[in-house]
């Protein structure tokens, strides 16, 4: 949900529209209400052809219809989820209508005699028609309970929010992607084929920018309305999402707005209509509904390369899925936002350059493939699978050039790590790690024999592999060679701490043998 003017109707959605969804998704499934007559006409033509291709057994005829279900139908599952969208914003936009209508049938039952005021005001008579029961009525914005609860009740109408939801229907592989408003979805994508990533935009953002939306918004109102229905690419040159849920302003007339606002905004809390308002509704929250099928890893049976819906493309595999509202977008690409995510499912840490990552990402490298993650398990489908993208590749002449406090690179099994936050952290002291620099820190660290948190630890400063480990120095040769002689002219100190331990094994051995 990405609310704008308020969050009274983002909220609402929050708690409602995965209900309407899902709501509407059941009678699918249970083929009821509008769904039950698509299903008998189904299910009459395809027994006629079952039987006309196939005979008459009727136990693989179950199978054969029950794999044609409505649920499989993806035109069916689009507009299962239109509906959901749909009937949440009628009940936003017409519940503020049916109060009016009430508020407007009792007030035509009253005598003449207590229907006028100085100001010919409707919310003037909110007390003599809903009594109050508050302790006191002037101190409070509203006459009475009824008129509180009223306002709070069209608030969702007078806000407005986006809404992108992705149903992923996991026996089938169909992923579905609705979106109303200017709120994005992303997939990632990774290419065995090839060896890359990919972007796949999942939505359209639907905004007075997208050619698209403006023809469509021009065609459904008067010629006349053509030049100005989208002004600086926003709707009467106010809102930026061309669909959305509540923004009442956009779909009342203003006969409408203006009785709503004497009757339960005495106070003038409500924007005037948008200059233009003509021919209202200008904006709606139906939203666009995208399907894709989405084939199984390449360990699985049926694999992209050959299921490529005819597109001929390589076979890939979708490994995440990012939905932002427009905040993201406007400072971040597709690509931009992908090659992060990727990057941390790949355990990247430390400072990349922005044009490293992306080249990494999307650039040819077969060699530096990952390996590919388990995308079923137990039958489900899981968007989010091992990955092991090809890290960063350092040379060992870049590692030496980290070698300081401000700036300390270890090499570890092959593995670069930046540890210089640790630094004041380790609890031998930051002399230790900086012996360590500029030549190969894997015997020592072996030696020390950490635990599995401290392993873990490390983990988290990995920022790429060595390029060249041939050019690493021989274990035991002393830091010195490559760094310059120690400083203080004294042993490392981790040469220290290693004696120290073994006599202090010996020692302890020494006295329970005593």
């Amino acid at each position: 949900m990405d609310g704008h003017g308020g969050d009274y109707t983002s909220t609402m959605l929050s708690r409602k529209l995965i209900a309407f969804v899902a709501l509407e998704l059941d009678k699918v499934f249970k083929e009821t209400g509008e769904y039950a007559q698509i299903a008998r006409s189904q299910v009459s033509m395809s027994s006629s052809i079952w039987r006309s291709v196939f005979g008459g057994n009727p136990t693989r005829e179950s199978h054969w219809l029950a794999a044609h279900a409505l649920d499989g139908n993806p035109d069916i599952v689009k507009r299962a989820l239109t509906k959901g969208f749909r009937g949440l914003d009628k009940e936003i936009i017409t519940t503020p209508l049916e109060l009016l209508k009430q508020y407007e049938l009792n007030l035509a039952s009253l005598p003449k005699s207590k229907t006028r005021d100085d100001n010919n005001s409707l919310s003037a008579l909110a007390h003599s028609i809903w009594p109050s029961t508050l302790g006191n009525p002037k101190s409070a914005p509203f006459s009475t309970v009824s008129q509180s609860t009223a306002y709070e009740s069209i608030l969702p109408a007078l806000s407005g929010s986006c809404a992108l939801m992705v149903y992923v229907d996991s026996a089938r592989r169909d992923l579905y992607v609705a979106s109303t408003g200017d709120s994005r979805a992303v997939a990632g994508y990774w290419d065995e084929r090839a060896g890359r990533w990919e972007v796949e935009p999942l939505s359209v953002d639907q905004t007075g920018r997208n050619l698209d939306e403006v023809k469509r918004i021009q065609r459904e109102h008067p010629v006349e309305e053509a030049p100005y229905v989208i002004q600086r690419g926003r709707v009467l040159g106010g809102l930026e999402p061309t669909r959305a849920f509540g923004d009442a302003r956009y779909k009342w007339d203003e006969g409408t707005q203006k009785r709503i606002a004497e009757a339960f905004l005495p106070q003038g809390r409500v924007r005037l209509p948008p200059r233009g308002l003509k021919t209202p509704p200008y904006v709606t929250a139906e939203p666009v509904v995208e399907w894709r099928w989405i084939p199984e890893n390449m360990d699985g049976a049926m694999d992209g390369a050959n299921h490529d819906n005819g597109s001929g493309a390589p076979s890939r595999e979708l490994r995440f899925i990012i939905m932002a509202s427009d905040g993201l977008w406007d400072l971040m690409t597709n690509e931009e936002a992908v090659s992060l995510v990727a990057g941390h499912l790949a355990g990247m840490r430390g400072s990349v350059r922005a044009a490293d990552l992306q080249r990494m990402c999307f650039e040819h490298s077969k060699s530096t493939a990952p390996q590919a993650g388990q995308s079923m398990a137990g039958g489900h489908l899981s968007l989010y699978p091992p990955c092991n993208m090809a890290s960063r590749q350092i040379t060992f002449a870049e590692v030496c050039e980290h070698k300081t406090e401000e700036s300390l690179w270890i090499v570890i099994d092959k593995k670069v790590y930046d540890v210089t936050k640790f630094l004041s952290q380790h609890p031998g002291g930051d002399e230790v790690l900086l012996t360590e620099a500029c030549k190969d820190a894997t015997e020592p660290f072996e030696d020390v024999g950490h635990s599995e948190d401290a392993r873990e630890t490390l983990k988290t400063f990995f920022i790429g592999d060595l390029a060249d480990p041939e050019n690493l120095p021989k274990t035991g040769r002393k830091a010195s060679d490559m760094m310059g002689a120690n400083p203080s002219g004294s042993p490392p100190l981790i040469v220290v701490v290693a004696i120290a331990a073994v006599a202090a094994y010996f020692i302890y051995n020494y006295y329970v043998k005593k």
